[in-house]
This record gives C-alpha cells, structure tokens and sequence, in this order.
C-alpha cells in the first residue's frame, strides 16, 4: 500500500504540472513530484491511498476522460486507487483511513473497507461533521480484490529456505575447494 498524505497543487490548464508537495519549500525541485514524473515510474504494490485534496479531479479531455493527478498513479501500475474529488478536511480523513486500514487489514476487499469506514465514520462523527463534505469526497478506483499481506509466519518461511539455500551453496563451494586442494 502506498498512501499519500500532503498536499496537492492542481494545474488544470497542464495537468502533467499537478503536483503533490512534500515541503513549503517549493523553489526546491525535489519538494514535490509532478504527474509528469509518475508516468516515468513503474509502481509495485496493491493499492495507492491519495488523501491530498483533489487527486481524482481535473479536466474531462474528449476520449481521454479526466485528466487528473490519479490518473498518472494508474499509468505508473498502482491497479486500484482510493483518490479524493474535492478538498477534503485533514482531522475527518485521518479518522476515516484510519477505520479504512483497519478493514484492509482484517480482509475486507478494498471497496467494502471504503463503504464501512465511511459507515462507521458516520455512526460516530457529530452532526456538525455528518455533512457528506467530510466523508464523501473519496472514491475508489480499479482492483477491488482485499489486499494480500503476506503475513509474519510466510516470512519467516521465506528467510529460512533463502538461508538454506545459502548453505547449501557454501557448503558446496567447501565441498570442490577441498578437493582441488586434494587434488
């Protein structure tokens, strides 16, 4: 799971100039990464979590569909995404991933985790925080399959046949460099 939370600076006029800001410190070229840069990335993971304001908005283009900041994490590989449509409140998103990652994590497939975390968000916020403003603004998009983590006890397997084999190997690299050495 990748999960974005900062902000985001659209650029509907250049879409590819939407970027997320890492620092204040914007005359930095390293202080935030441009759409443009996530074309050239090649994503490895189950989910991307964009929680910056608006990172599933943008200019609808005729028979490209909406431009927007998600859309490069899409083309970068991440195969399903969680991407906000407006600005969205920071103390009521917390709150909500945070029920959001405690359903991935029990096995709920990605989009009941979004629907019951917004259910629970709900059955618990004040009504002054009930408005869909708070809750609703995010979406989810692509693979809806439940994340597979792979679990402490299938590490362990892992590490355990990698040191095998690493004994195996030196134990026959031993094996021919007494021999030579006999020989």
């Amino acid at each position: 799971i990748l999960q974005i939370a900062m902000h985001c600076i659209i650029d509907n006029n250049s879409p590819m100039e939407t970027k997320l800001i890492f620092s204040a410190n914007t005359e930095n070229n390293t202080s935030y990464l441009k759409a443009s840069d996530l074309y050239n990335m090649e994503l490895d993971n189950q989910l991307s979590v964009l929680t910056a304001c608006n990172t599933g908005s943008g200019n609808i283009r005729e028979g490209e569909g909406v431009i927007s900041l998600s859309r490069a994490f899409t083309y970068a590989g991440s195969p399903s995404l969680v991407m906000s449509l407006w600005n969205v409140p920071d103390v009521q998103t917390a709150s909500l991933f945070k029920s959001f990652f405690e359903n991935l994590n029990n096995g709920a497939p990605k989009d009941h985790a979004l629907q019951n975390a917004k259910l629970q968000y709900l059955s618990e916020a004040p009504k002054s925080a009930s408005h869909p403003l708070y809750w609703a603004g995010f979406i989810l998009s692509g693979d809806t399959h439940p994340i597979e983590f792979i679990n402490q006890g299938d590490s362990l397997y892992y590490v355990i046949a990698l040191v095998s084999m690493l004994l195996i190997f030196l134990g026959y690299k031993m094996f021919f460099a007494t021999r030579s050495i006999d020989n």
